[in-house]
Formats: structure tokens, C-alpha cells, sequence
């Protein structure tokens, strides 16, 4: 995410990566916007995706870093993703986890990790779930209606 002004003066946050156009401009121009640039980039800190399927975890990579989010881990084994998020100096600030991942659920992973960081006084992971299963699009259509 980057910070960008709008007509108003008003800084507000996009998920777009404005990077600069080296093309359009001369080479002291570029350098400049490209330290602005850097600048002005949130770091949101590591993000782990945890996707049983490779190419998804491949995707879900390389669509996050061109949004400008570099720290990312890819796992496709859910155990070994929570002992990785459980390690005392684990740094993830984010995961984004498929519905199914193996023979584990996303809401299963989810309630072992809040135990976790509620007995280890630790703060919330922010935590996206993903699923392409179609029959849980249509379970939680039924119960929001």
C-alpha cells in the first residue's frame, strides 16, 4: 500500500503501487521519484500465505509484490505454517490461508492460532481466508439471508 495525495492535499491509502514511469522521465527526475516512491510505501510487515496448491501460492506472491509487499512466505502445509507463526521470533504481521489446506480447515487453523496468541499474550495475526469451494460461498449466502 502507498500513501498518495489527492486535489485536496488529503494523503490516503492505495493499494495501486504508483511506481514511477522511468520512461517518461529524465534520469535526475527518475532517481528522485524513485526515493519518493520507496518513501512513501507502508511496510506492513511479513506476510505468510499458506495454500496447499503451488500455483496458487506462486500467484498469491507474485500478486502481493506487485503491490509492493516483498516479505512474503508461501507454505503449503498448514502445520508447518502454524509452527512457523508459533516460534517465539516469528515476525508475521499477515497470513492469507486457503478454506482447505490439506485435512486442516481455515477455522480450525484459525482457533488453534487465537489460542495460541491468547496464552502467549501475543497480539492478533491478521488473518484472510480464501477458498474456491463453492458449496461455502453458498452455506454463507444461506446464513446471511
Amino acid at each position: 500500500y502507498c500513501l498518495s495525495d489527492d486535489e485536496d492535499g488529503e494523503s490516503s491509502l492505495s493499494p495501486v503501487n504508483p511506481k514511477p514511469n522511468p520512461d517518461s522521465m529524465s534520469s535526475g527526475q527518475w532517481e528522485g521519484a524513485e526515493i519518493e516512491h520507496k518513501q512513501r510505501c507502508i511496510d506492513v510487515g511479513r506476510i505468510l500465505v499458506l495454500d496447499d496448491c503451488f500455483v496458487s501460492c506462486r500467484m498469491l506472491r507474485f500478486l502481493l509484490q506487485s503491490l509492493g509487499l516483498n516479505e512474503v512466505d508461501t507454505f503449503s502445509d498448514a502445520s508447518e505454517a502454524l509452527e512457523e507463526l508459533m516460534r517465539p521470533t516469528s515476525v508475521y504481521k499477515a497470513m492469507l490461508t486457503d478454506y482447505h489446506v490439506g485435512e486442516t480447515c481455515g477455522a480450525d487453523l484459525t482457533c488453534k492460532l487465537r489460542d495460541w496468541e491468547a496464552k502467549a499474550e501475543r497480539p492478533h495475526l491478521i488473518i484472510i481466508g480464501m477458498t474456491g469451494d463453492d458449496k461455502i460461498t453458498r452455506h454463507q449466502r444461506r446464513l446471511t439471508s
